[in-house]
């Protein structure tokens, strides 16, 4: 007997996404999808056979929800201006750049379907998806753009990476049309051109900032060769100096598992300190056989590898996936002693292997909320049958931020006084708010790693305000993100 699959029906006209309604009950019988397909009207039938065979592929029996459509997840702050009388929209279009073909395509599928997620939550029939592909490659961005605003696009959600957000951002800007690119390099960020992305300079400094307060003064940093390290030193060395804190050491690693050891070695300067210890084990030698005092020291230093400890109280290791695994356990191995050094992180370190490395217990790292977000990658899970990526939650939050700033007017303000509301939003990775030189701010918690899980030792903030202020729309908590959360990390296309 054929298992039951628990598919979606993705209405489609003109290749939009005209709305995320219904969950249809089907079978992997291919009879019984035409039977299905035969109550809808003719121009979806063959719509509905394409979905559906797309879908058999990743449907895994997953149950069906049973709710009506979910509360907006992203609500706005109540209008307090009058509406002038306008007749309201009867569509707004919702324009999206990923990357659903090329070496990201995987990726980018994901991303859409988490925005469909989005607007079925909606539950608005005006709001239209319309998905361009980039392939991951800035010319063909920049032409999706211009295809999404001869269909009238209201707002654009993506581009993936930054150098395709930069491709775009002299014509989105030239047309006046927001953009809430997905990436998280500062370098892109401007006027109507705003970054969803997790910023890892603004974790770095959070998590340092905690360090701080809590005892720490020397630190020491690996890095990896890249951007993103480069990106992450340049935040390292202003914050470490704005704290009036000392940066020990700094080393940098190639992004290969096999070539860490000589980068680790050297950041715990373990070279120096074993040849202090080989030459105190010479010295007492020297003392001779009868010297009680040589004998008792000998007794004391005998277990060790090295004589004295590091010149750093803390590690930064803002690395995720494999290379993180790898990493930790060799500064044990260079007889750095992580119960005296505290190992710091960013969000990259919200992964659940990190509870199986020893050297990581206890470990300290900043991130946003994610108690909503994993609720929502169960429950996009249950839906589609595999777990997404830990970014998924940028395009749903893109999406419902679109969807719900529609409710307020009777047509769409996408406007920067609107969208750079100083009290933000709250979203499924808690509270956020854009800039008007287009970067995004979060409210981060802190976290420790244990055996069980990821421990919040400090919450993140409620509000920006300090003054009394609507308060910041949220996702109601009805809601039944190695990833990776910058995305810019991962090697873009060749042109």
């Amino acid at each position: 007997m054929a298992s039951l699959l628990y598919c979606i029906i993705v209405f489609m006209k003109d290749g939009n996404i005209n709305f995320y309604k219904v969950f249809a009950k089907l079978t992997c019988d291919a009879t019984k999808m035409e039977t299905t397909a035969s109550f809808l009207t003719q121009s979806y039938r063959l719509i509905f056979l394409t979905v559906a065979g797309l879908l058999l592929a990743s449907c895994a029996a997953p149950q069906p929800p049973t709710e009506t459509p979910r509360a907006p997840v992203i609500s706005a702050p109540p209008v307090t201006e009058e509406t002038p009388d306008v007749a309201p929209r009867q569509r707004i279009n919702i324009g999206l750049l990923l990357p659903l073909s090329g070496p990201q395509a995987s990726l980018g599928k994901t991303l859409l379907q988490a925005a469909i997620l989005a607007l079925h939550d909606s539950d608005d029939q005006r709001l239209h998806l319309l998905p361009e592909d980039t392939r991951g490659d800035p010319t063909v961005a920049e032409s999706a753009l211009q295809r999404l605003l001869e269909k009238k696009a209201d707002i654009i959600i993506g581009p993936l990476f930054a150098h395709n957000t930069q491709r775009i951002t002299p014509l989105a800007q030239q047309a006046n049309i927001p953009v809430l690119s997905l990436s998280s390099d500062y370098k892109v960020a401007a006027p109507g051109i705003y970054l969803m992305g997790f910023r890892p300079e603004e974790q770095v400094s959070h998590i340092l900032q905690y360090a701080a307060t809590h005892g720490f003064d020397q630190y020491a940093v690996l890095l990896p060769e890249t951007s993103y390290g480069q990106r992450i030193l340049a935040t390292i060395g202003a914050q470490i100096a704005q704290l009036e804190k000392t940066l020990s050491a700094i080393s940098f690693y190639p992004p290969d598992t096999n070539q860490l050891f000589e980068p680790v070695k050297n950041l715990a300067d373990y070279d120096h300190r074993r040849q202090e210890y080989v030459d105190e084990i010479t010295f007492l030698d020297n003392l001779g056989e009868n010297d009680d005092f040589a004998i008792e020291l000998k007794k004391e230093i005998e277990h060790k590898d090295t004589l004295n400890p590091v010149d750093f109280d803390a590690v930064l290791l803002p690395e995720g996936g494999a290379l993180l695994r790898t990493l930790a356990p060799m500064l044990s191995y260079y007889d750095v002693d992580t119960d005296q050094v505290k190992l710091l992180g960013t969000g990259l370190w919200d992964d659940p292997l990190l509870m199986k490395e020893p050297q990581l217990l206890g470990g300290w790292f900043a991130g946003p909320k994610r108690d909503r977000a994993e609720k929502f990658r169960n429950r996009y899970a249950d839906i589609f049958g595999e777990r997404p990526p830990r970014i998924s939650t940028l395009a749903y939050d893109a999406v419902a931020l679109a969807a719900i700033l529609t409710r307020q007017h009777p047509v769409p303000d996408y406007s920067a006084k609107v969208l750079t509301d100083p009290n933000g939003f709250d979203g499924l990775d808690g509270l956020f708010r854009f800039h008007t030189n287009g970067l995004n701010e979060r409210a981060l918690a802190i976290y420790e790693i244990q055996p069980d899980g990821f421990t919040i030792i400090s919450p993140s903030q409620t509000d920006f305000m300090p003054v009394p202020s609507p308060a910041p729309p949220h996702i109601p908590d009805t809601l039944d993100y190695h990833d990776p959360w910058t995305i810019d990390q991962l090697t873009p296309p060749a042109n």
